[in-house]
């Protein structure tokens, strides 16, 4: 049998999660796989998909078995990236976009969607795939607050998880509907297009944006 610091490695990298192809991968053969399932290694989670013995079940694992449960072309997507780049609080309910799934259970919400932008295909980190923070934060913005969306807006702005010129293009390519709501990011974007005039942040602008409100 391989190496079984093999599993581990693999296991730290992806959360304590296998597929049959992850394991193939490896050097598991489906013998192997058996064996390591009789003998409670690996865990059986849904067909195909198991969970290393005593992983810890994380968040982020969780959000890869959602993920797998909606096809190989699944990415985390809306209020979950943000969750993942801890901009909203952790919850356990993991939001999945797939061009083939649409379903809803008690812990994964899987939208689907065939319209993904390229920089929405090829994002992976924490060793999760998903969709761009630009469209995560378009796609969560129905469900929040004009004040929380700001926040947000500031936070991901300071970490440098996007920048206007790619949030600008996301709500350029992305079209209106009954789940996104476009407008009061548009004027966030607004807001800072015109130069930063006696202020030296993002933040500084906001609060410069908003005086100028009251003082009216």
């Amino acid at each position: 049998m391989p190496n079984i610091q093999n599993l581990h490695r693999f296991s730290y990298k992806n959360h304590g999660v296998f597929t049959n192809k992850q394991l193939l991968q490896i050097g598991f053969i489906r013998s192997q796989t058996r064996s390591l399932l009789s003998s409670g290694i690996l865990i059986p989670v849904q067909k195909g998909i198991y969970t290393l013995a005593g992983s810890p079940n994380t968040w982020h694992q969780q959000a890869i078995l959602g993920l797998l449960s909606c096809g190989p072309k699944a990415k985390l997507s809306h209020s979950s990236v943000l969750q993942l780049f801890d901009l909203l609080p952790k919850n356990r309910c993991i939001h999945v976009l797939s061009p083939t799934n649409s379903f809803k259970n008690e812990n994964i919400h899987c939208h689907r969607s065939i319209k993904l932008d390229l920089s929405d295909r090829n994002n992976v980190s924490f060793g999760i795939k998903h969709v761009s923070i630009e469209r995560a934060l378009i796609d969560t913005a129905i469900n929040i607050s004009d004040r929380k969306l700001s926040y947000l807006f500031d936070q991901a702005l300071t970490k440098k998880l996007f920048t206007i010129t790619t949030l600008n293009r996301h709500l350029t390519y992305l079209e209106s509907s009954p789940g996104r709501e476009k407008t009061r990011l548009k004027s966030l974007v607004d807001s800072y297009s015109t130069k930063l005039v006696g202020v030296e942040s993002s933040f500084e602008k906001r609060v410069e944006d908003i005086l100028r409100k009251v003082s009216r």
